[in-house]
């Protein structure tokens, strides 16, 4: 007949308890307190850590530094552009030889007549600006020439036209063009031509220059120029 229970618990029962309670709690115990301080220096490699686990607030701010990053790595994509500041040795990063950009003449302040080309009996406008006009005219001079005629117009009265000969300046008024330039030759020929240049009362004051060309570039006469209103 079996012996009743004394109620007393044996050392062997406590120990077997004891053991029971570390096999089942004690990973657990040990996963929520083992700390940094309890890892040795150097001894958590790459392949310890699970992939994509690690996220930008898990380093410290300032820690990752160019020695941490591979060579070669980072795009223009991975860079705030607006945190970028000049390059320190670049000594006209903002300037051009110490000159900001106001000093220069910008593409759009000036007017680039490109190569226009004409044939007998044939005018174009070469290029206006403010009040001005300048209109050119080609035509069979006869005897073999080929004959160039420019002249200059104007909405303002009052207004004066520039020329390399003296005697074509002079007054430009609605309705009263001027000759800047006019020559026959039987080319070819390509030169400096005539200013397209002018001054108004208003203020207005173009300046510029063309060339012109007779029996060049395919066609009978060219005019070509670049003028700053």
């Amino acid at each position: 007949m079996p012996k009743p229970s004394s109620g007393i618990l044996s050392f062997a029962n406590v120990v077997s308890v004891l053991a029971l309670f570390v096999a089942l709690g004690g990973s657990s115990y040990a996963a929520m307190k083992i700390g940094s301080d309890e890892i040795a220096d150097n001894s958590v490699r790459g392949r310890d850590i699970h992939k994509d686990t690690v996220r930008g607030t898990d380093i410290r701010n300032n820690d990752v530094k160019g020695r941490d990053v591979r060579d070669n790595t980072l795009t223009g994509a991975d860079l705030k552009e607006s945190t970028l500041g000049s390059v320190p040795q670049a000594e006209d990063a903002l300037t051009l030889a110490g000159k900001p950009a106001s000093a220069f003449l910008g593409s759009d302040r000036q007017i680039r007549t490109g190569l226009i080309k004409l044939a007998h009996a044939e005018t174009k406008t070469v290029a206006s600006s403010g009040p001005f006009t300048w209109k050119a005219a080609c035509s069979d001079g006869g005897g073999g020439n080929t004959r160039l005629t420019v002249t200059v117009e104007s909405t303002e009265a009052g207004a004066s036209a520039g020329a390399f000969d003296p005697s074509m300046s002079g007054t430009v008024s609605p309705g009263s063009p001027v000759t800047v330039f006019d020559d026959a030759t039987t080319g070819p020929i390509y030169t400096i031509g005539f200013p397209l240049s002018a001054v108004a009362p208003s203020g207005a004051a173009p300046a510029g220059l063309a060339f012109v060309g007779l029996q060049v570039a395919g066609a009978d006469c060219v005019v070509n120029g670049v003028l700053w209103p």
